[in-house]
């Protein structure tokens, strides 16, 4: 199996990570991006882009920091006294947003200086090109209103383009973007991958422990999913609309839709999984009763069901013949809190 010799990294692989350069998809991704010294690729739009979403994340936090402070003063002003708050207004809210920035600089720094990379500009793009594909409707331009403006995903896609040309290399694509994915289908030198969990359980293949992790890990399905029903029956559920509450819920179904392996060692891996459940959700809300000739207010209570997907990381413990796994070391879910939409039967 060929190893693409450059990454290309799109902008949702870090939306969501959450930045978090420190997580454990990017953690093993750069692990063994390293070991192959590979070389990572940022072109000017992505790199624009990426500060662009990181800045709107940075404002977001300052501003709910502002808020939480104000909502103090409003709803809880005998909380002023508490050393938290002052804290908080004192040092903790005007220290995000006046030094966000370079924070911000020093975080991005550390994580590209850890490769070898290569910033391009636009080199290879032609413009009569991207606007032959945007009136044909060619990916990752699409039909919709929205998927008829990617001219940034257009751009980078004849900046990889050339770059795989002028260098006879292969490029790893990594992106969510399905047109993403359909206009790599057009070119023989970039091979698309829909998540980092994906590419980096590629370049772990070399190692046969690899193989033995994957087979361990689907013929031990239902002991896993048990573990993963008892974790995401601890997260928190909340409902969208604030006139009903979710006074209790119950996990019913838990099933893994697909996985990676990512990380390797002594009888041990760590495995990636997206992860499709069934939660009970058991509401309550006050509601004027029709038949009541006061038209009095009465609590109501109702059940509704909701599926939901997720993404899970696990840590896995395996036998010596790494035929089975004898313990989940580490489990954690990337959303902790869930909103439901569902509305309880009319009463």
């Amino acid at each position: 199996m060929s190893i693409p010799s450059a990454v290309f990294l799109d902008t949702n692989v870090f939306d969501k990570n959450n930045y978090n350069y420190e997580s454990v998809a990017i953690q093993a991704f750069t692990k063994v991006c390293k070991e192959l010294n590979l070389t990572l690729l940022l072109p000017e739009p992505t790199e624009q882009e990426l500060r662009r979403h990181i800045d709107e994340r940075s404002e977001e936090a300052s501003k709910a920091l502002e808020k939480a402070a104000s909502d103090i003063r409003r709803k809880a002003p005998f909380l002023q006294e508490w050393i938290g708050y002052k804290r908080l207004t004192e040092r903790v809210a005007p220290s995000l947003k006046y030094h966000r920035y370079r924070t911000e600089a020093e975080a991005w720094a550390r994580f590209w200086g850890q490769f070898k990379h290569v910033r391009l500009g636009y080199d290879g793009v032609e413009i009569k090109q991207i606007m032959d594909w945007y009136h044909h409707t060619v990916a990752p331009f699409g039909k919709t209103a929205e998927k008829r403006k990617e001219f940034p995903d257009a751009i980078v896609f004849a900046i990889l383009v050339h770059y795989a040309k002028k260098h006879g290399t292969s490029i790893a694509v990594v992106s969510s973007d399905e047109d993403f994915e359909k206009a790599c289908d057009r070119s023989q030198d970039l091979l698309y991958f829909p998540s980092l969990e994906k590419l980096t359980e590629l370049l772990l293949s070399r190692d046969k422990r690899v193989e033995a992790c994957i087979n361990a890990v689907n013929a031990n399905q239902e002991f896993l999913e048990d573990h993963m029903k008892g974790v995401l029956a601890g997260c928190e559920f909340k409902h969208s609309d604030q006139q009903y509450r979710i006074d209790r819920s119950k996990i019913h179904a838990v099933g893994i839709a697909s996985f990676e392996v990512i990380a390797v060692g002594d009888h041990e891996c760590t495995a990636a999984f997206h992860v499709g459940f069934e939660a009970e959700h058991v509401l309550t809300w006050d509601e004027r009763d029709p038949r009541d000739d006061a038209y009095g207010w009465s609590e109501h209570t109702d059940s509704v069901y909701e599926s939901n997907e997720t993404y899970v990381t696990a840590k896995l413990r395996l036998s010596d013949d790494y035929a089975e796994i004898v313990e989940v070391s580490s489990l954690d879910v990337d959303d902790s809190t869930f909103w439901t939409e569902k509305a309880p039967r009319w009463y």
